[in-house]
């Protein structure tokens, strides 16, 4: 099973490997080749990313 989190500036996917380029790829589509830290302060909650507190 994979898993996405996102704490303050990190994105870290968990997972086997193709479940980890496959999420790479959908949120390349979603977000463009964006930086990371404006993926991690956009605006609009995505269904790719579950984020959590730490």
């Amino acid at each position: 099973m994979m898993k996405v989190y996102l704490i303050a500036d990190q994105l870290r996917i968990v997972g086997k490997a193709w479940e980890v380029r496959h999420q790479l790829r959908k949120l390349t589509q979603q977000f463009g080749r964006a930086p990371l830290a404006q993926l991690c302060n956009a605006s609009v909650p995505s269904p790719f990313l579950h984020s959590t507190q730490r």
